[in-house]
C-alpha cells in the first residue's frame, strides 16, 4: 500500500483485519491516505479554476471593440474543459431602449437557429427570462420555449452581465447533458461573469469617449 501511495495512487485502502497495534496502524493509514488524496483532489480542482479564470481574463483584455472581444471570449468559453461543454453557445447585448438581446457571438449554431436567435425579446425564452430576473439560470433538463425551435436534449446555463447595476447583456452554453451545479461551479461561473463585466463595460465606455471625441471634432470643424 505504501508503495502505490508513492506512486501518486492515493485510493488504495488497507484491509483491517485486527484490532491490535496493527489494525490500529492500518486505519490511521487508511485516514492519512484518504486526507491527502482529498486535498490533492481540492488543488487539483482549483488549479483547473484558476487556468479557466486567466484564459478567459486573457480573451477579455485583448481587444476594446466589443464584437471582437465577446467572439474570442465564446471561443475560450466553449473550450474549457472543466465545464463539459457541448462547444456550442451564444453572447448577447442587451438594448435597453429596445428591450432586447442582440446577438454578437454564437458558437456551433445551425442557420436556423442564428436565425431565431438573432434577437431575443426580454422577459421571452431563456436567455429572455434570464434577462428578467438577471441572475444564473440553469435549465437542467429538456426545454421547449415558446421562442424555440425545438427542445434540446442538453443543459443550459446562462449568465447575466451586469454593471453598476445595469444589465449590458447574456451569456449561454450549452452542456453537454442536462446538469445540476454545486456551490463551487456557481461560484467559478460568477467569476467568469464578472472579469467579463468589467472588459465589457471598459469596452462600451471606450465606445462612449470615441463617440463623444467624434461628435466634438465635427463640432469644431463646423464651427
Amino acid at each position: 500500500a505504501a508503495s502505490e501511495v508513492e506512486k501518486g495512487n492515493f485510493d488504495v485502502k488497507v484491509d483491517v483485519k485486527t484490532f491490535d497495534e496493527i489494525g490500529l496502524l492500518c486505519n490511521t493509514f487508511n485516514d492519512m491516505t484518504r486526507s491527502i488524496g482529498l486535498l490533492i483532489e481540492e488543488k487539483t480542482r482549483l488549479l483547473k479554476e484558476l487556468d479557466v479564470i486567466n484564459k478567459i481574463a486573457e480573451a477579455s483584455r485583448q481587444s476594446l471593440s466589443i464584437e471582437i472581444m465577446l467572439d474570442r471570449v465564446m471561443d475560450v468559453i466553449i473550450n474549457l474543459k472543466p465545464l463539459s461543454l457541448e462547444k456550442k453557445g451564444a453572447i448577447f447585448l442587451y438594448d435597453e431602449k429596445e428591450k432586447a438581446l442582440r446577438l454578437v457571438a454564437s458558437r456551433n449554431f445551425s442557420d436556423s437557429e442564428h436565425e431565431l436567435c438573432s434577437a431575443a425579446t426580454y422577459g421571452e425564452c431563456l436567455c429572455g427570462l434570464d434577462a428578467k430576473s438577471r441572475g444564473i439560470l440553469i435549465s437542467e433538463e429538456t426545454f421547449a420555449g415558446t421562442k424555440h425551435i425545438k427542445a434540446y436534449p442538453d443543459g443550459h446555463v446562462i449568465l447575466p452581465l451586469k454593471s453598476r447595476g445595469k444589465l449590458l447583456g447574456i451569456i449561454c452554453v450549452h452542456m453537454a447533458e442536462p446538469v445540476k451545479l454545486s456551490e463551487k461551479d456557481m461560484k467559478l461561473y460568477e467569476s467568469i461573469a464578472d472579469i467579463i463585466n468589467v472588459s465589457l463595460q471598459n469596452s462600451l465606455s471606450y465606445k462612449q469617449i470615441a463617440m463623444l471625441a467624434q461628435s466634438l471634432d465635427s463640432s469644431i470643424d463646423l464651427i
